[in-house]
C-alpha cells in the first residue's frame, strides 16, 4: 500500500467519523435506551470471547448476515450497523447509546457465536512508525 493510498484511507476514516459525530449531536437523547445495562448483558461484565477491547474493529460474518440468523434487540442493531461497515466496539457503543462495557459484552458474545469477526490492532502500535506517520498526516490534513 502506497503512502498516498494510506493517506486517503486516514482522511476517509476521519471525515466519516467527524460527520457521524455531527449527526449524533443533533438528538442523542432520542436513541437512549430505557432498559438497564445489566438486563441487556444478563448481569455479566465479561463476554464469552476474550480479547475484545474497546478498540477492537468488528465486521459482520456471512453467518451473521444470513437471513436464517434471527437476532433480537441490540444484537440486531449491531448486525445492522456492521453489515455495511467496519466499526470499533467504542463506535458501536456510541451508535447504540449504551455504556462501553455493555457493548464489549454484547460484541464479545457475538464474536464467540461467530456472528462477528474481530480485527485486532497490532500489539506494538507504539513501535509501528508508518502507522504513526499516517495518523499524523491524517490529522494535518484536517
Amino acid at each position: 500500500m502506497s503512502s498516498s493510498d494510506s493517506d486517503g484511507l486516514v482522511r476517509d476514516f476521519l471525515s466519516r467519523n467527524l460527520q457521524r459525530a455531527d449527526e449524533d449531536r443533533v438528538q442523542p437523547a432520542a436513541k437512549a435506551s430505557v432498559v438497564r445495562s445489566f438486563m441487556i448483558t444478563q448481569g455479566r461484565t465479561t463476554s464469552k470471547a476474550s480479547g475484545v477491547g474497546f478498540e477492537t474493529l468488528l465486521s459482520a460474518t456471512t453467518l451473521g448476515q444470513s437471513p436464517s440468523t434471527k437476532l433480537l434487540f441490540e444484537r440486531a442493531e449491531i448486525m445492522e450497523l456492521l453489515s455495511a461497515q467496519t466499526l470499533s466496539v467504542a463506535e458501536v457503543a456510541v451508535s447504540l447509546s449504551v455504556p462501553l462495557g455493555t457493548a464489549m459484552v454484547l460484541c464479545g458474545d457475538m464474536v464467540a457465536d461467530e456472528l462477528l469477526e474481530a480485527h485486532h490492532a497490532s500489539s506494538n502500535v507504539s513501535e509501528d512508525v508508518p502507522l504513526i506517520q499516517r495518523l499524523i498526516q491524517g490529522v494535518r490534513a484536517l
